[in-house]
């Protein structure tokens, strides 16, 4: 299968971007998300596991896993945790956590 012009200049950019990546980090530091997206719309396009392996050292084990992790993320919401111990016989009580646009917000 012989890829296009377009292909391979995207192939290029994944390259040099997962060589920087791969400059600037420890060894077995966890793959930024732009990068592991990156790598599944190369998987979806047709891009080789052996290829996955060596060009970028990402075994298919990884790419499952991102694959499942993408599907079972659910959007932002708020979520409710309790921090404060109930005292015997008061009404249980609690602090509303939540991120909305970047901020978090505290309440009751």
């Amino acid at each position: 299968m012989k890829k296009s012009p377009k292909s391979e200049s995207a192939f290029q950019f994944l390259r040099a971007d997962f060589a920087a990546f791969r400059a600037g980090c420890r060894p077995h530091a966890r793959i930024p998300a732009h990068l592991r997206e990156a790598i599944l719309k190369a998987v979806a396009s047709g891009m080789a596991p052996a290829l996955l392996k060596k060009e970028f050292g990402v075994t298919t084990g990884q790419v499952s896993v991102w694959r499942q992790s993408r599907r079972r993320s659910a959007p932002d919401s708020p979520r409710v945790l309790e921090v404060v111990r109930p005292v015997l016989g008061a009404a249980p009580t609690g602090l509303r956590v939540s991120f909305e646009a970047g901020r978090l917000l505290l309440g009751h």
